[in-house]
């Protein structure tokens, strides 16, 4: 067990980086606190910057550039740089943040807690027990399904459905909200050059919305798609509320083209003839179930 919970340190890692985030306020900063207990840690009186960075997201299961890192080293101020090569002027000791590390065995310990409440979800899903080998694969899953990874995962139907149960329960519900704040965050570490633009937003776009995204909106889809949608429309609304406050004007604008209000159209006009019984419903299609559920014919 012990190994497996070990595996889901890039949810953890993503959580103590929120939360570091929260009080330094500057993500340069952040990443030097990460720095600092990798240097202490193991005790490193010398080294190179490929040798830490690969360190550092070896350690916390990131991927953050070489560029980045150096910018960071230069934060902490007992290191000095001769030729490349950085070394440390105090004792090592003295380096330790106690703050830090008590923050991170905190965060670690609840992070194994929401791994184990999955855990036990999907065993009494499935009717089985899991073996070492599921839950290592259960526990990549969640992690890819937290950072939006494009793959299929085996077990992403059961963390889904999981996720919502946790709508109800503040706990659970609080340590998933600081893991996907940070994966916003180390998201936009790992694409934006310009680490003084995390957290804002600072041009027009204009996105158009298809027919699903709708249905999700609508709640059509299911409980977890609303969710997603919910969550993606808050930030668009706080994002615009801060460029009305500054400029006066929205930053974010969401449209449809006349070709989805035509496929809705036909959509719905589809689920008056299943109703008067001049179609028939197709068992997956989610939405046209959500609609046509309770509906008679006057």
């Amino acid at each position: 067990m012990e190994n497996t919970l070990e595996n889901s340190k890039c949810l953890a890692s993503l959580a103590v980086f929120r939360e570091l985030y929260d009080n330094q306020k500057d993500v340069y900063g952040v990443i030097s606190e990460f720095l600092k207990e990798i240097i202490s840690s193991e005790n490193k009186y010398q080294f190179g910057l490929t040798e830490i960075t690969l360190l550092l997201n070896e350690s916390y299961d990131f991927k953050i550039p070489e560029a980045v890192v150096k910018t960071s080293l230069s934060r902490l101020p007992f290191l000095s740089k001769s030729n490349g090569v950085y070394s440390v002027n105090k004792p090592i000791d003295q380096i330790r943040n106690k703050e830090f590390q008590e923050k991170q065995n905190k965060i670690y310990n609840s992070n194994n807690n929401v791994v184990n409440r999955l855990f036990i979800y999907i065993e009494s899903q499935k009717k089985v027990t899991l073996s070492e080998a599921e839950k290592e694969i259960i526990v990549k899953s969640l992690c890819s399904f937290m950072l939006d990874e494009s793959t299929v995962q085996e077990y992403s139907e059961y963390i889904g459905a999981f996720i919502v149960q946790c709508k109800s329960e503040d706990t659970l519900l609080a340590q998933l909200d600081t893991i996907k704040e940070g994966v916003v965050l180390y998201t936009g570490l790992k694409y934006n050059s310009n680490l003084n633009d995390l957290g804002t937003w600072n041009t027009q776009i204009t996105i158009f919305i298809e027919t699903e995204i709708l249905f999700h909106f609508a709640g059509y889809n299911g409980e977890l798609f609303k969710i997603l949608f919910n969550d993606f429309f808050t930030f668009v609304k706080e994002i615009n509320s801060q460029s009305i406050n500054k400029n006066g004007k929205k930053k974010i604008h969401l449209k449809y083209f006349s070709e989805v209000k035509n496929e809705i159209e036909r959509f719905f006009k589809k689920a008056e003839f299943i109703i008067n019984g001049e179609d028939t419903l197709n068992p997956s299609k989610t939405a046209m179930a959500s609609i046509v559920n309770g509906c008679k014919t006057l």
